[in-house]
């Protein structure tokens, strides 16, 4: 099975995939901290959904694991000249228990305004291909990750304009690539119909 997909103008990798690597990677925290970096980074970006530059400028404070949600700051292009930032806070009930248990012990000892990934957006690139290189997958950056869990939540029933919010679309237009990419917007529509008769068309 192919892990990197290209359809029509998207590359996206299998949320499965994803979470194949995963699995393996919990395997490996206990073999220093450069594996547990690997875990953290890429569960992060992951299940958050971030971009490359919403995860690096993330601070501890940001992420209340007790209240399972996080508050994640970008600025977007759109709006450089004004200097006005994006904030959204998303909840983080859809992450695995045993992810968020690991969180909590990762961000130990860090004070509130310490940044969770003290990486450069290049440090990050390169962590993230190295570590799925590592699994037999390539090229993959961490923009595919967020991609993958946006074709996720589509799988999961998750409607267009609650993606949006929880990866900070301003346009819903940009989220229906993942429910195309599903075919959910079909299942939709198509489950409205009532059951055919045959003998109607006989």
């Amino acid at each position: 099975m192919d892990c990197v997909i290209r359809q029509g103008k998207i590359r996206y990798i299998r949320p499965e995939c994803v979470f194949d690597v995963l699995r393996k990677l919990r395997l490996m925290i206990d073999r220093g901290k450069v594996w547990r970096r690997r875990y953290f980074v890429v569960s992060f970006l992951f299940f958050t959904g971030a971009r490359v530059s919403e995860a690096i400028d993330t601070r501890r404070r940001d992420i209340r694991l007790a209240m399972k949600e996080i508050t994640l700051t970008s600025l977007k292009k759109r709006k450089k000249k004004e200097g006005i930032r994006d904030v959204r806070t998303i909840p983080l009930d859809h992450v695995p228990t045993e992810v968020l248990e690991f969180w909590e012990k990762y961000l130990t000892g860090m004070d509130d305004y310490d940044r969770v990934i003290p990486m450069t957006r290049q440090g990050v690139h390169k962590l993230v291909k190295e570590t799925f290189e590592k699994f037999g997958i390539k090229k993959v950056h961490p923009h595919l990750l967020r991609h993958a869990i946006g074709i996720w939540l589509a799988q999961n029933g998750i409607y267009e304009t609650v993606i949006a919010d929880f990866l900070g679309h301003a346009d819903t237009r940009i989220t229906s690539i993942y429910t195309r990419i599903t075919g959910r917007h079909l299942r939709l529509m198509l489950s409205k119909l009532r059951e055919p008769k045959l003998n109607n068309y006989l």
